[in-house]
C-alpha cells in the first residue's frame, strides 16, 4: 500500500502502533502523520534521504494551529530499498518510540489522549499497522 489513510479508528494513550513496510529504493522521503480530529499532527516522523538540505535525517515534529513545533531531529536509521518498522507508544506524557529500533521520545504538543487518522505517504509501501 502506498500513501495510506486510515481514518475512523482510534489511537489513544497507553496503546503501541507498529507499522511496518518497505522503503522503495528510489525514495527520497516518506511520512508517518499521526492527525486530530481538527487536521493538527500531534505526531509526524519524516525519514529523509535527498529530498532536502537535511538528507539523512528523520524529523520529528508536531503540527498545530497551521504552525511546525520545534523539530526533533534524529539521524536516519532506514535504507532506501529495505524493510522497516517504526514502533510508537502513546503515553500519558507524550510519544516513546523507535524507528528501526533506534529509541525517541517526544511530547504530546496537542494534549489530547486519542487520535482518529494516520496518514503515511512518500517513497514507502506499509505492510502492516497493528495496535494494542
Amino acid at each position: 500500500m502506498t500513501g495510506v489513510t486510515i481514518s475512523n479508528w482510534s489511537f489513544k494513550e497507553g496503546q503501541t502502533m507498529t507499522i511496518t513496510g518497505f522503503v522503495k529504493s528510489n525514495a527520497t522521503y516518506f511520512v508517518v502523520n499521526i492527525i486530530s480530529n481538527n487536521d493538527d499532527i500531534a505526531l509526524h516522523i519524516n525519514p529523509r534521504f535527498s529530498a532536502r538540505c537535511d538528507e539523512n535525517k528523520v524529523a520529528v515534529n508536531s503540527f498545530k494551529g497551521g504552525v511546525w513545533g520545534l523539530v526533533l531531529q534524529l539521524g536516519n536509521p532506514f535504507t532506501q530499498g529495505k524493510d522497516f518498522k517504526i514502533v510508537i507508544k502513546f503515553t500519558p506524557d507524550g510519544f516513546q518510540g523507535t524507528v528501526q529500533d533506534n529509541p525517541f521520545t517526544f511530547p504530546n504538543r496537542l494534549e489530547e489522549d486519542k487520535y482518529t487518522l494516520l496518514r503515511v505517504d512518500g517513497g514507502a509501501r506499509v505492510r502492516s499497522i497493528e495496535i494494542k
